[in-house]
């Protein structure tokens, strides 16, 4: 039976999931799964991708996609560091010296297929992703500006 089918054969039911084996299955396969969406989104639309040089744009950048720490406030610079370290987001650290600055930087497909490789939306180690539009319709994926109050 392959691990992803929840049930093991018609007429019996289906077995719970198991979101441990889920979780470490992901694990696995999400660099695999980011350089291969990494390589689409560079062989498809080469034109759109933009670089993010400095923290300032960095954090800018990953605001205005959605992304909010788990208790909803905006990302830091020091939360970027822990998920370079502990996640393998896609960051090239700036240095400084006596002499010069140089900033950090990263480019906007990298860090998409960063986020689309991540296990869920709601991470609470991680981050959350939130709608510019505020909160949305619970019950299905529309809009809530659609349904009538």
């Amino acid at each position: 039976m392959e691990t992803g089918d929840r049930t093991a054969s018609p007429g019996l039911k289906p077995m719970p999931r198991n979101y441990a084996r889920e979780r470490a299955r992901h694990e696995a396969t999400a660099p695999a799964h980011q350089r291969a969406l990494y390589t689409m989104l560079v062989d498809q639309l080469p034109e759109r991708e933009l670089a993010l040089i400095g923290r300032a744009r960095i954090l800018a950048w990953l605001h205005s996609f959605g992304l909010r720490r788990p208790n909803g406030g905006p990302v830091s610079w020091h939360q970027v560091l822990r998920w370079t370290r502990a996640h393998g987001f896609p960051l090239l650290h700036g240095t400084t010296n006596r002499r010069f600055r140089a900033p950090a930087l990263t480019t906007s497909f990298a860090v998409t297929a960063w986020l689309l490789t991540r296990f869920d939306s709601g991470q609470p180690n991680l981050f959350r992703v939130y709608s510019a539009h505020g909160p949305q319709h619970i019950g299905g994926s529309a809009p809530a500006h659609v349904f009538p109050q």
